[in-house]
């Protein structure tokens, strides 16, 4: 397991059509309207629920279309995917994102809800949402719900200072697993495969767990650097226009990075 030749091969992947990467980056600018109308200071509360669905739908097309290149680097591919089959791409967005909430949402959340319940605390934070009946279900969503899966989050950290740190842990062990499984789903073609961790987990064998810890650390370091350097980049030049440099990165820098980790992942679940 060679983790540097991994590195190496997936920082140059993305740099193999750059018109690929505007367009991904264009995908990810428009999954990205909302933080764009708040930053033009667009408090619109009709226009809020628009841009969060807007926003999860075109942010479905970014995770199927890097979930294509898991499926083409498999496959032996060397160029960036093309851009097409778009309600394909949305399925197997929405495929990566059900995977995504299966493992690394429901599982802390569940145990939150538990041990607050446990500590005998109510939930009269939701109590807006039992008397919404009747509002436009798309407004509940983005002014009640969210709020208050939020605030309940909040008052489990806050309460549970320790035990978060146990649930962040928990997020960083098993976020290589979902990163397996995606790539697994990827390689067998189906949905089922995300979940048969007895599979994964044999795979992950095969190709050490000590290789699997040494490639997490290494990419996901350099993945974090990458993001690193998009704030600075944003930081040193916000006087000038800070959406028209918010925007930039968008369209360049934030893909890329995409686009790395994707093959990153794909290589060190197919080496060879």
């Amino acid at each position: 397991m060679d983790v540097t030749a991994i590195i190496k091969d997936s920082l140059r992947y993305p740099l193999s059509d750059w018109k690929k990467i505007l367009i991904l980056g264009i995908i990810i600018v428009i999954s990205d309207l909302l933080s764009v109308f708040q930053s033009l200071g667009v408090t619109n509360k009709d226009l809020i629920p628009f841009l969060v669905v807007v926003g999860f739908l075109i942010g479905l097309l970014v995770n199927g279309y890097l979930f294509r290149i898991l499926r083409s680097s498999l496959d032996g591919h060397n160029e960036l995917p093309k851009f097409n089959k778009w309600i394909s791409m949305f399925y197997d967005g929405f495929k990566v994102f059900t995977t995504f909430i299966a493992y690394l949402i429901v599982p802390p959340v569940v145990i939150l809800f538990l041990l607050i319940s446990l500590m005998g605390i109510d939930f009269t934070f939701f109590t807006p949402i039992w008397g919404t009946l009747g509002i436009n279900p798309l407004y509940l969503v983005t002014s009640e719900i969210f709020p208050g899966i939020v605030n309940f989050l909040a008052i489990s950290y806050d309460i549970f200072a320790e035990l978060s740190l146990l649930v962040l842990l928990f997020v960083f062990t098993i976020t290589p697993i979902f990163l397996m499984a995606i790539a697994n789903m990827a390689y067998e073609g189906e949905f089922s495969a995300a979940f048969r961790l007895h599979e994964i987990l044999d795979e992950i064998g095969c190709i050490g767990w000590g290789n699997l810890i040494k490639w997490y650390l290494a990419t996901g370091i350099l993945f974090l650097i990458l993001f690193i350097i998009g704030n600075i980049i944003g930081y040193l030049f916000d006087f000038l226009n800070p959406i028209l440099v918010s925007v930039s990165l968008l369209l360049t820098l934030i893909p890329y990075s995409y686009m790395y980790y994707a093959r990153a992942v794909a290589l060190f679940y197919m080496p060879d």
